[in-house]
């Protein structure tokens, strides 16, 4: 609805959106700055709402800061460097690394992506400032709300941070009068001291009577050449979960996620294959889909093929789906091995995981290798119909 005003230009639009801001929800938020976003004369009123307070400054991201850049009229541009803070124009070598990169990313690559690994580089990476899906600090802006969707935006604050920065974000270094230099970025201050914000989610408080000097700069505190120390496919890992619309699962070094779905079906009776998990509400499935297995009988078995990248030691994983009509099973490896026994997936009345399973840990050939599921039973409780859900196999490589 607020997102269609900007197709009509009328001088009491700004006005209206802005009187009612403060009662706007996140998102009609977000679409009511778009829209005062579109024209010069919105632009500036909307502006000076920043400038005495009735708009937050965070309100304003990077891509709408552009976007009032593009209008390419100096009143704006004043006001904005007044109120929000610089937009500034790349560099040669910054422009040549956003297009190498944007042509680098291509959906294929995102969708084979690994975003638990992507999860895990962004604590190594962001976590000490940026706050994503509820965890990490608040030095610099959340993510979560951003327009983290848009390539081009998240390439240039990843790559460029410093060539848009608002006046929240902008780095001020203070050196004080015992020879000290603190970095950071000021949160509040009055006549006796200053409170700032240092990389790893810390605050100090600082007297002015310690300060020698005190430089605001116009660049930002992010630094430079995150994606230049990651190869291209970590690259991806990250970008890939910075683009994902919910948290997924922790990844760890050495680890091999086998999506149910993806699993190669060897040996089954009945009918196998994927099933959306995206309706059940009680929990969550990687992939939001698991591999089903249904039709069966007590005594019947499902095996599957799964590859492992290169000899070695392995933890092995699983995690299953538990219904009010699942079955009890035997896991097994291809060589007979019993990983578990009378595993019941009996849950009433709700449709769940069983959370992530050991199967123990495992000396493994390079190549392909078996995982068997075999019907024993059903709980007593069950409707028997002997389901198995598999959502996913993981493997962890050991020292």
């Amino acid at each position: 609805m607020i997102r269609g005003l900007a197709g009509f230009k009328d001088e009491r639009t700004a006005k209206v959106l802005l009187d009612n801001y403060d009662k706007l929800g996140t998102a009609e938020k977000a679409d009511a700055v778009q829209v005062l976003a579109s024209n010069k004369n919105y632009a500036l009123s909307m502006l000076a709402a920043v400038g005495d307070g009735r708009i937050a400054r965070a309100d304003i991201g990077a891509f709408t800061a552009r976007q009032l850049a593009a209008l390419k009229d100096k009143e704006v541009n004043d006001a904005l460097e007044k109120n929000w803070g610089k937009v500034g124009e790349a560099s040669k070598e910054k422009k040549a690394e956003l297009a190498r990169y944007k042509k680098l990313m291509t959906p294929a690559l995102l969708k084979n992506a690994n975003v638990g690994n992507g999860r895990r580089l962004f604590n190594q990476t962001c976590f000490a400032c940026h706050k994503l899906y509820g965890e990490g600090n608040t030095v610099g802006p959340d993510l979560t709300g951003s327009d983290r969707g848009n390539m081009d935006y998240l390439l240039e604050n990843i790559i460029d941070p410093s060539s848009v920065v608002g006046k929240d974000y902008r780095l001020t270094i203070l050196t004080l009068k015992d020879g000290r230099v603190v970095s950071g970025m000021v949160r509040k201050q009055n006549d006796s001291a200053l409170t700032v914000a240092i990389a790893g989610g810390a605050e100090m408080v600082i007297a002015r009577a310690e300060i020698e000097k005190k430089e605001a700069l116009p660049m930002s505190m992010m630094p430079e050449g995150i994606l230049q120390v990651l190869d291209e496919k970590q690259a991806a890992d990250l970008i890939a979960y910075l683009q994902s619309p919910k948290q997924v699962r922790l990844s760890e070094p050495g680890e091999t996620i086998i999506q149910g779905e993806e699993l190669k079906v060897v040996k089954s009776t009945g009918q196998v294959r994927p099933q959306s998990m995206k309706s059940f509400k009680a929990d969550k499935w990687d992939g939001d889909s698991h591999l089903w297995w249904t039709g069966a009988q007590p005594g019947d078995e499902l095996i599957v093929e799964f590859f492992v990248p290169e000899d070695g030691k392995y933890d092995l994983a699983v995690n299953l789906t538990k219904a009010k009509d699942y079955g009890v099973f035997d896991l097994r490896m291809g060589d007979g091995k019993l990983l578990l026994e009378k595993v019941d997936l009996f849950n009433n009345p709700d449709v769940i995981t069983t959370g992530e399973i050991s199967l123990g840990q495992h000396q493994l050939k390079a190549g392909k290798h078996r995982l068997s599921a075999k019907v024993t039973g059903a709980n007593p409780e069950a409707v028997k119909k002997y389901m198995l859900g598999l959502d996913y196999l993981r493997l962890v490589k050991r020292p």
